[in-house]
């Protein structure tokens, strides 16, 4: 029997996989390819060759590289490494930042980016800020217009501020505060308490 050879103009559907290689009644099937390596699909159907590599610079050990788009001309290539966050464009370097993230933190970083304002966030570290303006970059701590709280006690222990304003000391009525609480805010009836000290 002779071998039926068909002309295939579009791979939307990308590569498939092996459960989808006998359903020619799928149109994915029709649209799809045993095998994809090395191309890019284009929204019209066809595939051309993916970009090659290049070697832009050496890194001190593990990396996270981020995209960073402002705008269709100006993007950037953010690389997190252990307590620093270079920044490069169009294969330079042109800054580099001190950060609080460690090496093991890289994998576990979430982000996200508005306009010039990328958002890094792990559970270990309070939210960073990374902005880029028209005179450089910085990265500050992100600040809350509200902060979230989480109530740690039970509901039946009570909290009594000594003061409303100023410097507060605030009784428990069990033993709830640890050294661990310092520099932790607190909500208490609506106002937020910074805790510098425990007894």
């Amino acid at each position: 029997m002779p071998a039926i050879k068909r002309t295939k103009t579009s791979f939307t559907a990308g590569e498939l996989a092996p459960e989808l290689l006998g359903r020619a009644d799928l149109r994915a099937y029709e649209n799809g390819a045993r095998r994809l390596r090395n191309v890019v699909i284009q929204p019209t159907g066809g595939v051309s060759r993916r970009a090659g590599l290049r070697h832009v610079a050496m890194l001190p050990g593990m990396a996270r590289l981020l995209p960073f788009e402002f705008n269709t001309e100006q993007t950037y290539l953010m690389v997190l490494t252990a307590g620093k966050l270079a920044i490069y464009a169009a294969d330079l370097k042109i800054a580099e930042l001190i950060a609080p993230w460690t090496e093991t933190m890289l994998p576990q970083i979430g982000f996200t980016q508005n306009a010039d304002t990328l958002l890094l966030t792990h559970p270990d570290m309070r939210p960073q800020k990374v902005q880029r303006s028209n005179t450089g970059w910085s990265i500050t701590p992100w600040v809350f217009t509200q902060d979230a709280y989480f109530r740690f006690a039970a509901s039946d222990i009570t909290l009594t501020p000594s003061a409303l304003n100023g410097t507060v000391t605030i009784s428990a009525s069990a033993p709830v505060f640890a050294v661990e609480h310092i520099g932790v805010r607190l909500r208490i009836g609506g106002k937020r308490v910074l805790v510098s000290a425990v007894n």
